[in-house]
C-alpha cells in the first residue's frame, strides 16, 4: 500500500467526488454535503480529525503551526505508545468516523467499510485502544462544529434592487445557497478584512472606467458565442471548474490533488518528507479551505453582487426588475448568455447560485496554494521566496474535467490534457481568471493589480507576482487567511 496518510486523504477526497456522483449516470445526485460550503466543511472535519488523532498520539511538533493539535486538551490524554504505526491506526479510525458523521448514505457507508478492511488487511490490524482513541477524537471534531448546521437553511428571496445578485436566468429555479454560512465559527482564521467590489453607474461615477472594463472583459471572453476566448482560454476555464458536478466535486478536492500529486513527487526524492507532512498539511489547507468557504460567503452576502449574467444583460438602469426612470443608452446586452460553469457528465451550463464578489474558487485556491507555498518553505523543501515573489513550485497535472473520461455539455467526450505550470503563483492567478472565461465572474471578483497609489486596477493579463497584487477579490482574501494561519497556528477558536 502506499504512504497510508496518503491512502486516507484519498478517502476523504473520494467521499466528496461520490457525494456528487449519479447513481444511475441519468439522475443528478442530491449531495449530503452540498456546495462549496458544506463540502468544504465536510473537508476540514475529516482532515483535522485525521490530524488530531495523529499528533496526539505521536505528540511530537509537526511544524509549522503553534500547536500539536486543533482541539485544546488532547495531549498527553491517550493511552498508546507514541509511535509512528498507532497513530497513524487513530487517524484511520478518526477519518472513518468523522466521514460516517457527514456522509449517511449506503454508497458511502460501503464505500468507508471497504477502506477500513483493506486497511487493516494491507497495513494492519488497528489497535484496539487506536481505534477508540481515534473514534473518541473524532467525535470531538464533530461535536466542536455541530453549531455550522443552524446556518444552512435559506432566510430571504433574492434582492430585484440594481447591482444585486439574482438567479441564473437560465435556470429560474435556483435557490440562493449559503446566504447565513458566512455566521459560522471559523475553524482557525479570524474574519479578514474585504474592500468593497469598485461597481458604480454612470459616466461620472468613481471608477466608472475600471467598471466598464471589467464588463467589457467577461463579455467578450465569457460568451457562449461571439466570443473572444482563444481555445488555450476554454480549457482552462473547464480545466479549473469542479462545479459540484458529476463524479468531480469540488474545487477543495481539485486544490488537494494538485497539492498531494507535488508533495508525492517530492517524497520520491526526498526522505524528509514523511507520513506526518501528509497528516499535517492536509489540516492546514482543510483549516484554510473551511474558513475560506467561511469569510467569501460572509463577503458575498454583505456586498450581494450581481454576476455577470445579469449585470450585463441589465446594465442599463431602465432594464430589470430593479429598473428606474430614464432612457436606455444600450450598454446593456439583453440576450447575453456565458459559456458556464460546466455541469460536466449532464447536458447544461449554469451560473453558480450566489452573489459574485469574492470569487469563491478564487479563495479557495489561493488560500490551499498558499498554505502549500508556506509549508514547503518552514519544512526547507524549497526556498522562501519571499511574500512578494513567485514561488518556483513547478508541476503538471490533469484535471479530471479532462482526463477522457467525462463529457462536456453537448455530450463530446472531453480529451486526456496534462498541463504544466511554472508556479503555484501562476496556477493561482489563472484558476482565479478561469472563472472569467466561463462568463460566470468579474475578473475582479478574483483578482486586480496594484495601481499608482496602491488603487487596484483591471488585471487584463493577470498579475505576474504576488507584490503587483491589488487589494480587492478572492485572490486578495484567500493569502489573508492562508498568511494568518501559517503565521499564528492551527488553533480551534474559542
Amino acid at each position: 500500500m502506499q504512504n497510508p496518510a496518503r491512502y486516507w486523504i484519498d478517502v476523504v477526497l473520494d467521499a466528496n467526488r461520490r457525494d456528487f456522483s449519479s447513481a444511475d449516470g441519468k439522475t443528478k445526485a442530491k449531495a449530503e454535503q452540498g456546495g462549496p460550503t458544506l463540502s468544504s466543511r465536510a473537508l476540514a472535519i475529516a482532515a483535522l480529525a485525521m490530524h488530531d488523532a495523529y499528533f496526539s498520539v505521536l505528540a511530537a511538533t509537526p511544524g509549522p503551526g503553534l500547536d500539536i493539535t486543533w482541539l485544546p486538551g488532547l495531549v498527553p490524554n491517550p493511552p498508546l505508545a507514541a509511535t509512528n504505526d498507532l497513530a497513524m491506526a487513530a487517524a484511520a479510525a478518526a477519518t472513518v468516523t468523522a466521514l460516517r458523521g457527514l456522509y449517511k448514505s449506503d454508497a458511502q457507508s460501503a464505500a468507508f467499510d471497504k477502506a477500513i478492511m483493506d486497511y487493516q488487511t494491507t497495513v494492519a490490524p488497528i489497535n484496539t485502544d487506536a481505534m477508540a482513541w481515534g473514534i473518541t477524537v473524532a467525535n470531538k471534531v464533530l461535536d466542536a462544529r455541530k453549531s455550522d448546521l443552524n446556518y444552512v437553511q435559506p432566510t430571504h428571496n433574492a434582492s430585484t434592487d440594481k447591482l444585486r445578485h439574482r438567479n441564473d436566468p437560465f435556470h429560474p429555479e435556483q435557490t440562493l445557497h449559503g446566504q447565513l454560512w458566512g455566521s459560522c465559527k471559523s475553524f482557525a482564521v479570524p474574519r479578514q478584512n474585504l474592500d468593497a467590489p469598485p461597481v458604480w453607474f454612470g459616466a461620472a461615477a468613481p471608477n466608472a472606467g475600471f467598471y466598464a472594463t471589467e464588463v467589457a472583459d467577461v463579455q467578450n471572453k465569457g460568451a457562449l458565442t461571439g466570443h473572444t476566448r482563444n481555445a488555450k482560454e476554454t480549457v482552462a476555464g473547464i480545466f479549473w471548474a469542479y462545479d459540484g458536478t458529476d463524479k468531480l466535486g469540488t474545487p477543495p478536492r481539485l486544490y488537494c490533488q494538485i497539492a498531494f500529486k507535488i508533495l508525492d513527487a517530492m517524497a520520491m526524492t526526498n526522505p524528509a518528507v514523511q507520513a506526518r507532512d501528509y497528516v499535517r498539511l492536509f489540516a492546514l489547507m482543510g483549516a484554510a479551505m473551511g474558513d475560506s468557504g467561511i469569510q467569501a460567503w460572509y463577503w458575498k452576502y454583505h456586498y450581494d453582487l450581481w454576476r455577470p449574467v445579469i449585470g450585463i444583460r441589465e446594465a442599463d438602469a431602465c432594464i430589470g426588475p430593479g429598473a428606474t426612470v430614464g432612457g436606455a443608452v444600450m450598454n446593456a446586452v439583453p440576450d447575453w448568455a456565458p459559456l458556464g460553469a460546466p455541469d460536466t457528465n449532464f447536458k447544461d451550463r449554469f451560473t453558480p447560485p450566489f452573489p459574485a464578489y469574492p470569487s469563491g474558487h478564487a479563495t479557495f485556491g489561493t488560500a490551499a496554494f498558499q498554505v502549500l507555498r508556506r509549508y514547503f518553505e518552514h519544512r526547507g523543501f524549497k526556498a522562501n521566496p519571499g511574500n512578494t515573489e513567485k514561488d518556483t513550485i513547478a508541476f503538471d497535472f490533469m484535471s479530471e474535467e479532462y482526463d477522457g473520461h467525462h463529457h462536456d455539455a453537448d455530450g463530446s467526450l472531453r480529451p486526456g490534457i496534462i498541463r504544466h505550470f511554472d508556479s503555484l503563483w501562476d496556477a493561482t492567478v489563472e484558476n482565479s481568471i478561469s472563472r472569467v472565461f466561463l462568463g460566470v465572474h468579474w475578473r475582479f471578483d478574483g483578482i486586480t493589480r496594484k495601481g499608482p497609489g496602491n488603487a487596484s486596477v483591471h488585471a487584463a493579463m493577470g498579475v505576474d507576482k504576488p507584490g503587483n497584487l491589488g487589494n480587492i477579490g478572492g485572490v486578495k482574501l484567500g493569502r489573508r487567511i492562508a498568511n494568518n494561519l501559517m503565521n499564528n497556528g492551527l488553533k480551534s477558536p474559542p
